[in-house]
């Protein structure tokens, strides 16, 4: 086995020492292609590679594997080539004329075609007249007349009759032809018309009437190069009869013929030899497929030359201008032309415009000018990214980090930015000769060693399979034979990447996985890599399969056709570049058929399975984490959207209330102690009516973006509307907790001087409860705002958010994730903390900045969560954990504060209560249910939140999902309940309407008022009742503690000051 002219060929030495060609599928051999016709070949592979494969096509018309085949017919005894002239007077004239195969009749079309009959006497399908390719290979009479103008001669030829000269054949020196010499004559002396004199290839000097120019040309086999397409003669050695044509409808180019200007004939086109026009227009030709050359004008041109279109679907053409032009290839059209060919030094356009900058649309200032095309009336120019480490250059948006370098180190870049994940793609393989034949081992990743006790424990074997991954039996390839090591029994690939996915899942190891080779490795594949490849024959399994050229490549030493055939068929990949989340096809079919990945919606982009819904964002259009499985809204359960509607209506409404209430009171406070108790309830109702608002607003907000808010969060997060929300929430949270530790130690000191008379109300006085309010009001403003403050950002600036146009950041990157991007991007950086100013320098170079500069906004300190929250979820990682941790130790003491005083009033209320009668106990009792509802509704909001936050200080967990639950229906509790705990008047509306919503009657309301709010209910059969209390009844608790204070100092009652210390303490506390 080895390689003859570009095909694999069993060759050996017969009895005579000749060298033979054995047939594919059978015993027998040939020394010539077509010397016999192989026995079980019937697509002709033997004649590849041997001269007569003109056009090496993967089952080239359908019928043959080289483009060529041979015919035995009735009267030959060594079969016919395809290209002999008998073979072509048998083709489609609807018998069958060929005893080995029906191979003249297929192809056809209809069999019955219109015919035309020639003087000659030849007939000729009129669908083939004047197509600019010659049908008869010998003489091209069917481009002899054409568009009224004869090419040739029409003679008698001795014995043969009338028969067509071709202008190759007309005055060569050679015996004449016609047996009437006369006009033969005249023509070679040049007796009339216009004639051009030039030299043929015989080196004879010949005359070319110009009514001649631009004929057809014959083309001949080049035996010696089978590779090459047959050679072109025409009349002229130097093809100057090809130009200057006669019929317009044969022209093919406008260019510069020896500095003059001129028309060159299509027949010229893509022949590869001598140029004929100035600048090798003509020959600007590529193999868009194997099979099919097309010139560079012809991209492009809504024309599709090759079957599968691939011209049309080149990569030039995705971007085209809007303004078009005559193409010098293609004259008579107006075409779009391709920006790539603008100012490339190369006239594509009939008056040279695509070489004026001017005329056409740009983008960018110096190195950064680039053609768009649209007119900029109608476009917005785009910066772009640039090139560093010494490369000049640039990326567009739309291409970065789409797995191509085009700096040679973006993707590097990307990969830090965009978190790619770290996969393995290739197996480990091993090599080993078997039976004197190579075998190749592929170790999947699961079974190669230091996996061996893990499977054992999973009672999991790993086997050999034999395996072929094509699926069809491979000429040249048969005694190579792969073995896979794979699990027994088929396991989950969603972990499984490039080699190990495609080999796993083609082997059926794979759960709910299907092999992604869809398309098979034909010769014509990929036609711009593999330059070198090897065709050979690919087998069905079975009898009914059609066999196809395909082509091997060298790889590990020896032949292979491991390649990934990209549905457009312009790429081949290897196998590790399969399913392993890059999509490095033009049309993505290298991920289209995988199953381990997840594609973000609105990009060509791949992230592992696994990274779905795992609360992160690997997608720009935020995909990953939005969609039917995981989207969230901003308030995430039904259960937190009832609540806050209900609590922020509660905390408005209540507290409204209760701060009218407070109000008034405040206006009849007849001294200090009851004014400042007064005030700081008054406080209390204002933050806790903030703390209202901040929960409607949420509320609002979350009905507001419904399910839209998924995609839209990165928005409402880096809005200052946000931050403004958290600092209300802040500001009323930070008051409530200050005003009631001011309180709270305000009745303790008077209860334990209760004695005392209350100071009236003064000057003094109040400036100092105006003092102590403004501290409260400042301090909690200074916190809330602190985080807000511009020179402040290094420690409360969470990320940056950048515009989505720019693929290379997604989400928040932090401080410590720039470090890392530009890193890559500058090189080597002193490992140290970085500024915001300095990271917003550094970022904004690494773009062009010719339409402004970086688009990006910052992730504030209340940018954390939906809720726009205080930011008390923090870890070692944050830079304001200090302040938080702070805050956070602050509301600590405050709470161990007001639960210590409320200890120190209850416990002073309980003795003042033993020394009184049983109707005291009773309202000592209620006194006690207050302050344990007091500390209760602290402890409950407090104690677990604090709890939180140090478990997720430590990383013991992610609390930051539970953004939501605390302040919604945790924190705000005490919002709530203060209105009812603080202000007794609103409590003896609001209970009645509560007891009758359950059914109570009127007469246990009253009773329950009674010992709730008031002395216990006059019993006219009692003397208990001491004589003051129609002055308590009258004027009120507080003004009542204040007159037994004043009675005590001149009666010196043991039983009154008992008495007003118990009313002192209810005072203080209601």
């Amino acid at each position: 086995m080895m390689e003859y002219n570009g095909f694999l060929k069993e060759i050996c030495r017969n009895r005579k020492g000749m060298w033979v060609f054995k047939c594919i599928n059978a015993d027998a051999y040939y020394s010539l292609s077509h010397e016999i016709v192989c026995p079980g070949d019937p697509y002709f592979y033997q004649l590849c590679g041997t001269g007569y494969d003109n056009n090496k096509l993967a089952n080239g018309d359908g019928i043959s594997l080289c483009g060529e085949y041979l015919c035995l017919d009735k009267f030959f005894t060594k079969p016919l080539p395809r290209l002999s002239s008998e073979y072509n007077s048998m083709k489609c004239d609807g018998v069958r004329d060929c005893r080995n195969t029906m191979i003249d009749e297929m192809n056809c079309g209809s069999l019955h075609r219109d015919t035309e009959l020639f003087p000659s006497g030849k007939t000729i399908y009129k669908d083939l007249l004047c197509d600019g390719e010659c049908f008869d290979s010998d003489d091209c009479e069917d481009e002899a007349f054409c568009n009224g103008i004869l090419y040739g001669l029409y003679c008698e030829v001795p014995l043969r009759g009338m028969q067509y000269l071709h202008p190759t054949s007309v005055c060569d020196s050679q015996t004449t032809e016609c047996v009437d010499t006369e006009y033969d004559n005249t023509t070679c002396s040049g007796g009339n018309g216009e004639y051009q004199a030039c030299t043929t290839l015989d080196g004879e000097i010949k005359l070319v009437p110009d009514n001649w120019r631009c004929a057809a040309v014959r083309y001949f086999p080049d035996p010696g190069r089978p590779d090459r397409r047959p050679r072109a003669v025409s009349i002229c050695s130097d093809f100057l009869d090809q130009t200057n044509c006669s019929d317009i409808n044969r022209v093919g180019f406008h260019c510069l013929v020896n500095n003059y200007s001129s028309t060159v004939s299509k027949f010229m086109e893509c022949q590869g030899q001598d140029s004929v026009c100035d600048d090798n227009l003509e020959n600007l030709c590529e193999y868009v497929t194997p099979s099919c050359l097309v010139h560079r004008h012809k991209l492009c041109d809504l024309k599709p030359d090759c079957e599968d279109s691939s011209d049309e679907n080149h990569e030039v053409c995705a971007s085209l201008t809007v303004r078009t032009c005559t193409r010098r290839g293609r004259p008579g059209v107006h075409l779009a032309i391709p920006l790539s060919w603008l100012t490339d030094n190369l006239k594509d356009c009939m008056e040279g415009e695509d070489e004026d900058r001017s005329q056409w649309p740009t983008c960018g200032v110096g190195e950064t000018v680039r053609y768009v095309p649209e007119n900029k009336a109608n476009f917005q120019c785009p910066d772009v990214f640039l090139c560093q480490g010494g490369k000049a250059g640039y990326v567009e948006f739309e291409f970065l980090c789409d797995g191509v370098e085009s700096c040679g180190f973006e993707n590097n870049v990307c990969s830090v930015s965009r978190s790619f994940a770290d996969i393995f793609t290739k197996l480990q393989r091993f090599s080993m000769i078997k039976n004197d034949r190579p075998v190749a081992i592929y170790y999947m990743f699961y079974c190669t060693k230091g996996m061996s006790n893990l499977l054992e424990l999973q009672n999991d074997i790993c086997i050999g399979r034999l395996s072929q991954l094509s699926g069809h039996g491979i000429y040249g390839l048969d005694d190579l034979r792969n073995i896979f090591i794979l699990p027994i029994r088929p396991i989950s690939c969603d972990h499984v990447y490039g080699e190990n996915y495609v080999f796993t899942s083609c082997n059926h190891g794979c759960e709910n996985s299907e092999c992604p080779l869809k398309k098979l490795p034909t010769y014509d594949s990929c036609p711009k890599q593999h330059r070198q490849r090897v065709g050979t024959y690919a087998g069905g399994k079975d009898r009914n399969d059609t066999p196809y050229l395909t082509f091997l490549t060298r790889a590990h030493g020896w032949y292979t056709n491991e390649h990934f055939i990209c549905a457009n068929s312009r790429q081949c990949l290897p196998y590790s570049k399969v399913c392993d989340l890059v999509s490095d096809c033009d049309d993505s079919s290298d991920e289209m058929n995988c199953t381990n990945h997840f594609k973000c919606e609105t990009e060509i982009y791949y992230i592992p399975k696994v990274q779905k819904c795992n609360g992160k964002f690997d997608c720009l259009d935020l995909s990953d984490e939005c969609n039917d499985e995981c989207s969230k809204e901003l308030l995430g359960h039904i259960s937190q959207k009832v609540v806050a509607l209900i609590f922020g209506c509660t905390g408005i409404v209540f507290n409204i209330r209760a701060l009218v209430n407070n109000f008034f009171s405040i206006i009849k406070s007849k001294n200090m102690p009851s004014v400042t108790n007064k005030a700081f309830l008054f406080l209390i109702c204002v933050s806790d009516f903030l703390v209202g608002c901040y929960l409607i607003f949420l509320a609002s907000l979350d009905i507001l973006y419904n399910e839209t808010y998924c995609n839209q969060q990165n928005g409402w997060l880096t809005d200052d509307k946000c931050s403004y929300l958290g600092i209300l929430n802040t500001i009323g949270s930070l008051m409530s907790l200050f005003a009631m530790t001011i309180l709270s130690l305000i009745r303790v000191k008077t209860v334990t001087n209760s004695l005392l008379i209350s100071p009236p109300i003064d000057r003094k006085g109040l400036l100092l409860l105006t003092a102590k309010m403004f501290v409260v009001i400042s301090v909690s403003v200074t916190i809330a705002i602190t985080p807000l403050a511009t020179h402040l950002e290094d420690f409360f600036v969470n990320g940056l958010y950048y515009d989505p146009k720019v693929k290379l950041f997604i989400g928040f990157p932090n401080k410590e994730e720039h470090f890392g991007i530009l890193s890559q991007y500058y090189g080597r950086m002193q490992k140290r903390p970085l500024k915001w100013q300095l990271i917003n320098k550094m970022t904004e170079e690494m773009f062009s900045q010719d339409y402004g500069v970086l688009q990006k906004k910052k992730l504030k300190f209340y940018g954390n969560d939906g809720t726009c929250m205080f930011k008390y979820f923090v870890t070692s990682s944050d830079p304001q954990q200090k302040f938080v941790w702070s805050i956070l130790l602050l509301n600590s003491i405050c709470f161990f504060m007001i639960a210590t005083s409320y200890i120190i009033i209850s416990s002073a209320s309980k003795r003042s209560g033993q020394k009184l009668g049983e109707r005291f106990k009773k309202r000592h009792k209620v006194t006690q249910r207050k302050i344990s509802a007091i500390i209760f509704s602290d402890c409950i909001c407090w104690i677990p939140f604090i709890f939180v936050c140090i478990l997720h200080s430590m990383e013991v967990f992610d609390a930051t999902e539970w953004y939501s639950v605390f302040s919604v229906m945790v924190l705000p509790l005490n919002s709530v309940i203060n209105p009812f705990l603080y202000n007794d008047g609103l409590y003896k509306k609001i209970l009645p309407i509560i007891f009758k919503i359950f059914g109570r009657s009127k007469e246990n309301v009253e009773n329950i008022q009674m010992q709730r709010l008031d002395l216990p209910r006059r019993d006219p059969m009692s003397s208990d009742l001491p004589r003051n209390a129609s002055l308590v009844q009258k004027t009120g608790p507080s003004v009542y503690s204040s007159a037994t204070q004043e009675t005590a100092l001149h009666v010196v009652s043991w039983h009154i000051i008992n008495y007003t210390l118990l009313s002192s303490v209810i005072s203080n506390i209601t």
